[in-house]
């Protein structure tokens, strides 16, 4: 008998490269703050997307899960996610990932701004709402 011929892979292909990134973040006072990470690709049909993520700094603390409690704006479109619960008991001062969002921009200035309902406290700071904004430039 004649052996199967198997069938030829197909590369993977690669993710579109970033045109631009960025990042900034909360000033709480404290040593808990919210990070806004962003990176603008474009994609094969000639759109652009931005991939932001939203991020915990903090030396030791935790949280519970929060239902909508993160927001992130962008050119005035609000999107929203659910916080996940944080057990952080180290003493280096460290990024926790809380929500990844992907949406549509156009080239030119983007606006951004995230809100995280924390409504807690850390180091005997009440924190309701820890808030970051920031612009970006999408080629």
């Amino acid at each position: 008998p004649q052996p199967t011929p198997r069938p030829t892979p197909q590369p993977t292909p690669a993710p579109p490269a970033a045109t631009a990134s960025g990042s900034f973040s909360s000033s709480t006072g404290t040593y808990l703050n919210l990070v806004v990470s962003w990176t603008a690709y474009a994609e094969s049909g000639g759109s652009r997307k931005m991939k932001v993520d939203l991020a915990a700094s903090s030396y030791s603390f935790s949280t519970d899960a929060l239902w909508n409690a993160l927001e992130l704006t962008v050119n005035g479109t609000t999107y929203s996610a659910n916080s996940p619960a944080v057990r952080y008991e180290g003493e280096s001062l460290r990024t926790t990932p809380l929500a990844s969002f992907t949406v549509n921009v156009p080239a030119g200035n983007v606006s951004l701004s995230a809100v995280w309902h924390y409504k807690g406290s850390y180091s005997g700071v009440a924190l309701e709402d820890i808030s970051a904004y920031g612009s970006a430039y999408v080629p």
